[in-house]
C-alpha cells in the first residue's frame, strides 16, 4: 500500500491491522460492563482523510471482528452526528489533526463513544500474530450510508459474502498488480478497489486529493506508476480519450467507471488502445 512517499510491506500492513483489531477488542471491553466481548456485526465508525491510515483502520476492523462505517470528514456536523447516533458505534477511528472538527458532532451524542486516533499509534505494544477470527460470511462487512437526497440518509448493510462475490466473479479480474484507490470509502465502488487489490496481492496507490481531483495529474499518475487498473470517473472518460490520442498509457489494461451515462466515441477509442471499460452501475443497491 502506497500513498505518498509513505509505503507498507504486507507483512507491515498485516502486522499493524493485527495491532489495531486488538486494541479494538480491548477498548471495547474497557467501554461495557462484565468485559462483554466484542460480536460480530459491531459497527466501528471510521472517519479519517485519504491515508495509509485508512486502510489499516478497514482492515483492523475487520480483523476484530467488526464491521466499519466510513464517515467523509468532510461531511456537516449534523450527518456525523446522525450516522453516528443512528449506528451506535462504541468506537471511532480517526485521526489527531481532525479531533477538533469532530468535537462537536461527537460531543452532541449520547454514546459512550471511545475515540482512537490513529496516527498516535496507541496500540503499538500489542502483539503482532494474527488474531482467531470471529466473522462468518453472513456478518456484516460494512455499512455505507446513501446521501439522503429524499430523505434522511439510509444505511446499506453489506455482508462479507457480498464483496467476495463481486471479487471473485467472472466479469471481474483481479490478477493486475499495480491498482489505484480513486473514491472515498464512503462510495461503494471503495470496497472493490481495496479488497481486489489487498486479497491479490496487489500494490495499492491511494491517491492524493491533488492528484485524484485534476484528470492530467491523474492520468501522468498512472503513466509514472505504470498502473494496471484503476477507477476512472464518468466524467473523466472523454478526458482519458483525448489524452490517449497524444500519450499512451501501455501499462494500462482495464478501467472501471460507471454512475453516469458515458459517450460511445470516446469508450470506443479507450478500447482501441487495447483498454478494456467495465461500467458498472447501481452496486450498492444489487451488491456491493
Amino acid at each position: 500500500t502506497v500513498f505518498e512517499d509513505k509505503e507498507l510491506t504486507y507483512k507491515e500492513l498485516n502486522d499493524t491491522s493485527n495491532q489495531l483489531a486488538r486494541y479494538i477488542r480491548k477498548q471495547y471491553q474497557l467501554a461495557h460492563e462484565n468485559n462483554e466481548e466484542l460480536k460480530p456485526d459491531t459497527l466501528i465508525a471510521l472517519c479519517l482523510d485519504r491515508s495509509i491510515e485508512m486502510i489499516v483502520a478497514i482492515l483492523g476492523t475487520l480483523k476484530a471482528g467488526a464491521a466499519y462505517v466510513p464517515i467523509d470528514p468532510s461531511y456537516p456536523k449534523e450527518r456525523i452526528h446522525y450516522i453516528l447516533e443512528d449506528t451506535k458505534a462504541p468506537i471511532l477511528l480517526t485521526q489527531t489533526h481532525l479531533g477538533e472538527s469532530l468535537k462537536e458532532a461527537t460531543n452532541k451524542t449520547d454514546l459512550n463513544l471511545v475515540t482512537i486516533s490513529l496516527d498516535d499509534y496507541p496500540f503499538k505494544d500489542e502483539q503482532t500474530s494474527n488474531l482467531e477470527s470471529h466473522s462468518q460470511s453472513t456478518d456484516l462487512a460494512y455499512v455505507i450510508y446513501t446521501s439522503g437526497t429524499t430523505g434522511k440518509p439510509k444505511g446499506v448493510m453489506v455482508e462479507h459474502r457480498n464483496v467476495t462475490q463481486v471479487l471473485y466473479s467472472n466479469g471481474f479480474d483481479c490478477k493486475y498488480i499495480n491498482r489505484t484507490f480513486w473514491t472515498a470509502i464512503t462510495f461503494d465502488v471503495s470496497a472493490y478497489e481495496i479488497f481486489s487489490s489487498t486479497l491479490n496481492g496487489g500494490k495499492l496507490f491511494i491517491l492524493h486529493d491533488d492528484i485524484r481531483l485534476n484528470y492530467e495529474s491523474y492520468f501522468l499518475f498512472l503513466k509514472q506508476n505504470k498502473i494496471e487498473f484503476g477507477y476512472i470517473p464518468p466524467f473523466y472518460i472523454g478526458g482519458l480519450s483525448s489524452y490517449l490520442m497524444d500519450n499512451q498509457l501501455p501499462h494500462l489494461k482495464q478501467i472501471l467507471t460507471g454512475v453516469e451515462k458515458i459517450h460511445a466515441k470516446s469508450t470506443n477509442n479507450i478500447v482501441h488502445k487495447g483498454i478494456n471499460i467495465l461500467n458498472g452501475y447501481g452496486p450498492t443497491e444489487s451488491t456491493i
